[in-house]
């Protein structure tokens, strides 16, 4: 209800305010990845590039992502590289036996390279920084609490955005924190979906189809597939891989988003050390690993459960707040 409430007006002001952007009179379903009519913010150099910038970013962070780097890099654990015939995807393992995180990417050149370096060095920083524990169960946390890691070092890395973006930097930022509120309410929406279905298991695939279509229109009312049939009768639930491979575990992704606004929202007040205090949150979170259960992890990082009433919403409020002070119009 709170993300009907909040998150879903925001998410349609957003996708307004994209619209006018780029130009179109109506925002079809293949504009939306389009965020600027002069192009969506990229990386200014090549993967090395990329990687050797890391290193600075992750050294100057702190002692504790300058140690995990070094560690990462002169064992050569991130396999980042393109190559023929090697997978789209990205993805971070644990090593148990090495006690080692390994992270696996194809870089191509677009801004995503930038947000695996960050999303999944989030993941196995978590992973590196309770590594010592006796139990594998207290190195990696549990399925509602993983995504914390990854999601809210994206934030926490934007004060090295300018390494990567150059003079697009504000362009990155924008539309990162775009997509990051544009997907709460798709996240939501999967989760619902899953259990319509495991609720109706008699419902044939049309069933199916017809309920992920009336789940988008709540959620999602801003998508017009025009005369696309397949996706307009439901069928782009298909594309989502976890609801075949890791049933529920989608709206963990939301709860760690929620979560990761929160370290964005301190990391922001700079002026009264909210960076420092933020930082200092997270690197206490990844050291417990999976030491806790997700509402004492959240508790103990300084976070506000989302479960909670008027977090969602004040969080809201903050984002709102925030992009209206940008004059996306110089993009």
């Amino acid at each position: 209800n709170n993300v009907r409430k909040y998150v879903v007006p925001l998410a349609l002001k957003l996708r307004e305010k994209q619209r006018k952007r780029i130009g179109v009179e109506k925002l079809m379903v293949h504009d939306v990845v389009l965020q600027f009519k002069s192009g969506n913010a990229t990386p200014k150099g090549d993967p090395e590039w990329i990687m050797n910038n890391g290193q600075t970013m992750y050294d100057e962070l702190s002692h504790e992502t300058a140690e995990f780097y070094d560690f990462m890099m002169k064992n050569d654990l991130m396999d980042v590289y393109s190559r023929k015939g090697k997978a789209d995807m990205g993805y971070c393992e644990f090593i148990t036996k090495h006690k080692s995180p390994f992270i696996f990417a194809n870089m191509n050149g677009t801004e995503d390279d930038i947000t695996v370096l960050t999303h999944e060095a989030g993941h196995a920083f978590q992973a590196f920084a309770s590594r010592n524990f006796p139990f594998k169960e207290y190195m990696e946390p549990t399925m509602e609490t993983a995504e914390i890691h990854s999601m809210s070092m994206e934030f926490l890395t934007y004060p090295w955005m300018k390494l990567f973006f150059k003079e697009d930097t504000d362009k990155f930022k924008f539309s990162h924190l775009n997509g990051t509120v544009n997907f709460l309410p798709y996240g939501v929406l999967v989760d619902e979906f899953q259990h319509w279905v495991y609720e109706n298991p008699s419902a044939d695939p049309a069933k199916r189809n017809s309920k992920w279509r009336e789940l988008e229109k709540i959620y999602m009312p801003h998508l017009d597939y025009g005369d696309n049939e397949f996706l307009e009768s439901g069928g782009r639930w298909q594309k989502q891989s976890h609801i075949y491979e890791m049933p529920f575990y989608y709206i963990d992704y939301c709860l760690a988003q929620v979560c990761a606004f929160q370290f964005w929202s301190k990391a922001i007040q700079n002026d009264n050390g909210g960076y420092k205090v933020a930082l200092k949150d997270y690197i206490k979170l990844c050291e417990a690993g999976g030491s806790k259960p997700f509402l004492e992890l959240v508790k103990y990082a300084n976070l506000e459960s989302p479960f909670e009433d008027g977090v969602i919403k004040k969080l809201v409020k903050e984002i709102e707040t925030y992009i209206d002070s940008v004059d996306d119009k110089k993009f």
